[in-house]
């Protein structure tokens, strides 16, 4: 009898409660509730954060080509983007690649909308998104309808000229055979390439690094015109391209095609050129120049105080 009490007794002490340990309970569990979803909506939120674009250029023809360059992380996806058009959505724009940015998409509205009214002249409303994904915030376009101006015909009068009357000659003319010596074509100047020294480089505002002179579109001329020498046109660079088997100019897949073959990647840099972007003398406007990669065979144009590599070229 005494044996079964005292078993009893241990038994309900085991199963009382220290007072500390209910105030810990009470005051974790409320605690934990308000912690966790605050924590759950904070990683949602980073996993859905909104896709950021901006547009190379704000008014466009409906004939011309939109370049959309990726503003944050969530918009840096090789991946096809849907662009939603005053409410329509349209789809399949490919990355590409430019010098803005590692990736890029590019549309020409008039390829891709059928509806005229939709690109009409005037503001529209446009924003993207990738597939399953979140839109990005609605920006304004604006479409300028360019008009081509058809000069009126200007109508000549063509007056009859009468036949004057032939008259006889009594001599014979005797024919006299004269030899034309053909002019031999002249030799073409080819272009040769100048690398700029060290010393040029730095003294016209160039920077030297492992893969030759940096320098903003000012200072690539005063360097190449220090070199005795000038920037090159597109065709130096596109002549080098096709010769090493690459496709000139390339747009879309053909970038990544050059990329992959291994003879052309070789065999321009055989020649001394590195895969980086390099500055010509052909200006887009006022603020923006052409640029040529020969690591991807593209031509885009750039802001003419960002910095590129210089080459120049004498014989031009």
């Amino acid at each position: 009898m005494l044996f079964t009490n005292h078993r009893k007794k241990k038994n309900m002490e085991k199963k009382r409660f220290k007072w500390w340990e209910l105030l810990i309970g009470a005051t974790l569990v409320p605690l934990l509730a308000v912690i966790i979803p605050k924590i759950w909506d904070s990683v949602e939120s980073k996993n859905k954060e909104i896709p950021r674009f901006i547009l190379s250029e704000s008014i466009f023809s409906s004939n011309e080509v939109i370049e959309i360059i990726p503003r944050n992380k969530t918009a840096q996806k090789k991946e096809i983007l849907d662009v939603e058009w005053d409410g329509f959505l349209f789809s399949n724009i490919k990355p590409s690649h430019s010098a803005h940015s590692s990736i890029i998409w590019k549309f020409t509205p008039k390829k891709i909308i059928t509806d005229d009214k939709l690109i009409a002249n005037g503001t529209h409303k446009i924003r993207f998104c990738f597939a399953n994904g979140r839109f990005s915030s609605l920006m304004n376009i604006k479409i300028k309808v360019t008009v081509k101006k058809v000069e009126s015909k200007k109508e000549v009068v063509v007056k009859k000229v009468e036949p004057k009357p032939i008259i006889p000659i009594a001599k014979p003319i005797e024919e006299k055979v004269v030899k034309v010596k053909k002019a031999e074509p002249k030799p073409t100047t080819i272009s040769k390439w100048i690398t700029p020294t060290n010393s040029t480089c730095k003294a016209n505002g160039g920077k030297i690094d492992s893969d030759g002179c940096e320098a903003n579109l000012d200072n690539a001329k005063k360097i190449c015109s220090a070199s005795g020498g000038e920037l090159p046109l597109r065709k130096d660079f596109h002549k080098v391209i096709r010769d090493c088997g690459g496709i000139v100019d390339a747009n879309g897949d053909e970038w990544n095609i050059n990329i992959a073959n291994r003879e052309y990647q070789a065999c321009y840099k055989r020649e001394g050129f590195s895969q980086w972007w390099y500055w010509t003398l052909e200006e887009k406007d006022s603020s923006q120049a052409w640029v040529v990669s020969f690591n991807s065979g593209n031509d885009s144009w750039y802001y003419r105080t960002h910095s590129f590599y210089v080459l120049c070229v004498s014989g031009q």
